[in-house]
């Protein structure tokens, strides 16, 4: 599976393998862990680049090497072909692949809400007020089988429409689903932070049709103040042999969850790379603040979380509705700090 060329590495200092003189002991040098990252300008996604970015994994003696995929449905691809380790993505994945046979386990939780939201093109020449005037629409999301699908899936669901009526679009994330609005490529597109904001300072507000950005509207969406979103998870093989690893890597991310909501807006967003703030960090700020509630603070899921999860996915996915999941595997918090 081929990553997007941005490629971030962990610090040359933990990177940096000595080679031991003769008759000296050799020293084990830090754990390389390659950490698949989906549509890495998303606000929702940024906690693992902070993680780097403020040196928490190499506090850890972890070398993580990043790499970027448009899509969260590329990313479970590369770790199914056993092409990086851990996924930051959405915990769904874990339970759809357990529908399908996959064994996979979240191990810490980095979202309480998708952060997603479901927003009219402008240019749309269809006339939509409400969800359900999507029927026979063209909407726009990430990839086929990403979080953004799964997303516009439960909306159609709950508001009496099947995924069948509407003509799903990848139109991907950041610069080419704001071209897909603005053109009129789709009628609707499910957009995350900070492109719904970079698209309003184009275009002017937008009708959105849900809104999980805040923990009110994520309430409004799925009847619960905790959602479990973003967090990370991998092949539970993987992690069976790599608890050590998986201990460190929840260890940096809660750190991370902590400085999070110990900073303001424009320190977070000045730890993060220019490519990614895009070109008006003033529009990423803002993105930021209001996003900031997304985060949870200890990275804990419950099993009521999950069963939230499953219930939604069931609702357009027959796979998931049918099959008997234990979705006490599908997560773990082992490996988090003591509260």
């Amino acid at each position: 599976m081929k990553a997007l060329p941005l490629v971030i590495l962990a610090s040359a200092a933990a990177m940096a393998a000595c080679t031991p003189s003769e008759g000296s002991t050799r020293v084990a040098g830090p754990a390389t862990v390659t950490m698949a990252v989906p549509a890495p300008s998303a606000l929702i996604l940024l906690p693992a680049i902070l993680a780097q970015r403020l040196g928490f994994y190499t506090d850890e003696a972890l070398d993580v090497r990043l790499e970027y995929f448009q899509a969260g449905s590329k990313a479970l691809q590369a770790l199914l072909a056993g092409d990086v380790d851990v996924v930051e993505g959405v915990y769904e994945h874990t339970v759809h692949m357990a529908a399908r046979g996959q064994s996979l386990t979240s191990f810490v939780t980095l979202g309480r809400s998708p952060g997603a939201v479901l927003a009219v093109s402008p240019r749309s020449r269809r006339t939509i007020t409400q969800v359900e005037d999507l029927k026979g629409a063209a909407v726009g999301v990430s990839a086929p089988g990403s979080a953004t699908h799964f997303f516009a899936n439960d909306i159609l669901v709950q508001h009496g429409l099947s995924p069948n009526d509407v003509g799903i679009q990848a139109v991907g994330s950041g610069a080419t689903a704001i071209a897909a609005m603005e053109t009129g490529q789709v009628d609707a597109a499910v957009l995350l932070e900070p492109t719904v904001s970079q698209l309003e300072q184009r275009l002017g507000r937008l009708q959105l049709l849900a809104d999980t950005r805040t923990e009110r509207g994520a309430r409004e969406i799925f009847g619960t103040d905790s959602y479990p979103g973003i967090g990370l998870y991998t092949r539970s093989a993987w992690i069976a042999g790599h608890e050590d690893t998986a201990r460190k890597l929840a260890r940096a991310m809660t750190r991370t969850l902590r400085w999070l909501h110990d900073h303001s807006a424009e320190d977070i967003a000045a730890r993060m790379p220019p490519e990614l703030r895009g070109e008006n960090t003033g529009v990423y700020v803002r993105a930021l603040a209001l996003g900031k509630s997304m985060f949870p603070l200890d990275g804990r899921m419950s099993l009521r979380d999950a069963e939230t999860a499953r219930r939604l996915l069931a609702l357009s996915i027959p796979e998931v509705r049918d099959a008997h999941i234990d979705l006490s595997k599908t997560f773990t918090n082992e490996f988090l700090p003591a509260k």
